[in-house]
């Protein structure tokens, strides 16, 4: 049997399957909003967020992700929930932004 991504039976897995920004003006960053991610794993784990490049539209050219996440790396204890702090900002304006997990 097949779990869902954020299914609570898992023994790792985040608390937030979507995060809604909402309209954000071009080149402002948001306000953060919360990724909680819970270890159920008797042993701690270390988190990585890898956010990839995107490519501008307009030049072509690679640019940053548009989304952050803080901080980067963390390990989260045995048991226990780990807060990561997600925000926004737009490069191209009037667009819709997502990114799968």
């Amino acid at each position: 049997m097949f779990l869902e991504s954020a299914s609570t039976s898992r023994d790792l897995f985040a608390h937030e399957d979507f995060i809604d920004f909402g309209f954000m003006d071009f080149k402002r960053l948001s306000d953060g909003k919360t990724l909680t991610i819970e270890n159920k794993f008797p042993f701690e784990v270390q988190a990585s967020w890898v956010l990839l490049p995107v490519t501008d539209k307009v030049t072509g050219k690679t640019i940053d992700n548009p989304f952050k996440v803080s901080p980067a790396k963390a390990v989260i204890p045995a048991n226990s929930k780990y807060e990561f702090a997600a925000k926004f900002m737009p490069y191209e304006p009037d667009s819709y932004f997502f990114q799968y997990a």
